[in-house]
């Protein structure tokens, strides 16, 4: 737990979490076993801001990812100048070399809604906000006021190297949901 250290390992009390990642880390967990055993994992995000408190949960992409990923649904929906529903999907490069990455959203009848490109750096990842823009800053939050204010439609993301992507779905007031994409 990034927020409050393993309730198992001691080894690891919240103050590592804190020294390592800092306070504003915004990233990606590579885990590995040294003996060869399976593993499986299920990560938790919890949204703690004032008046928008959610959580949502997703299970963790096993190796190797594709280099086309499919996201069935990704919002972008505002009723006048307040926000209802937007979308995040964030993206992980799970090799040692850079990727190039192209996010195609479409609308519901199949047709190309915007197509936006950004460069992942290796075991790197961004995120892609129709609200705000991508957390690395490549892309700006008015890009994807191309799809309109009230989007709802499908992404594919398509990438020079293998990667994995996790979705989440935010809605006012407080309401969240997270799923992982879809592999071919």
């Amino acid at each position: 737990n990034t927020r409050f250290g393993s309730s198992t390992n001691p080894s690891y009390p919240a103050s590592a979490f804190n020294s390592a990642l800092g306070a504003l880390f915004n990233g990606s967990v590579k885990i590995t076993c040294t003996n060869g055993q399976d593993l499986a994992s299920v990560v938790h995000t919890f949204w703690n801001r004032p008046s928008e408190n959610a959580a949502s949960t997703y299970q963790s992409v096993a190796g190797p990812g594709a280099t086309s990923v499919y996201v069935p649904y990704a919002p972008r929906i505002k009723s006048g100048s307040a926000w209802v529903r937007w979308s995040k999907i964030a993206v992980q490069n799970l090799t040692g070399s850079a990727a190039s990455i192209s996010l195609t959203y479409y609308n519901l009848d199949g047709s190309t809604a915007l197509t936006v490109g950004d460069s992942i750096a290796a075991y790197s990842g961004d995120a892609y906000n129709t609200r705000f823009g991508s957390d690395g800053g490549a892309i700006a939050g008015s890009a994807f006021a191309a799809v309109g204010d009230s989007y709802v439609g499908g992404v594919k993301i398509t990438s020079t190297q293998s990667l994995a992507a996790v979705v989440n779905v935010i809605a006012k007031p407080n309401w969240s949901s997270t799923y992982n994409a879809y592999t071919e």
